[in-house]
């Protein structure tokens, strides 16, 4: 978190993003956490014609802080690049999509209980996919570093990029 947010070593707790205090509060559970996140991504924007898409997986792999999505170690996929902190993350859903995919996400939270291929069946693999156009292109991008600038400020290396 300390080089996403371009922080020196031995920073203290006051020196990190606001959201990322917050998360570490006591009684919260992981949907008020997320809330939290996606507060921060909707509220603080860079490029105002763009919304990052807050899907459930984008929004545990950042309360996870799981920022490389499964490639630790390996030789980085395409197969895993809407799973991590990537411009493939940023897939091209609309807005009922998303709310689909919420409500997929909370209906598995609330049963009581679970067959293993109902769980298989609910999940969805985000498939990163390369825009075909260039205006498809700029809005992931802008997408993208809409993402970095709410999570990590202005200071973010990747963002300056």
């Amino acid at each position: 978190m300390q080089r996403m947010c371009e922080l020196s070593y031995g920073c203290n707790d006051g020196s990190f993003p606001k959201w990322y205090r917050d998360i570490f509060a006591k009684n919260q559970d992981d949907k008020d956490k997320s809330l939290i996140i996606a507060n921060t991504i909707s509220k603080s924007f860079m490029f105002d014609d763009t919304e990052v898409p807050l899907y459930p997986s984008l929004l545990k792999m950042i309360l996870k802080r799981d920022w490389t999505g499964q490639d630790v170690g390996k030789r980085a996929a395409l197969a895993h690049a809407a799973k991590g902190l990537s411009p493939f993350a940023m897939v091209d859903l609309t807005e009922d999509d998303v709310a689909c995919m919420q409500q997929e996400a909370d209906d598995l939270r609330s049963a009581t209980m679970i067959t293993a291929s109902e769980l298989k069946a609910a999940r969805k693999n985000l498939a990163p996919k390369v825009p075909e156009d260039t205006d498809g292109l700029m809005q992931m991008i802008k997408q993208f570093a809409n993402l970095l600038y709410g999570l990590f400020s202005s200071q973010c290396p990747m963002y300056k990029q």
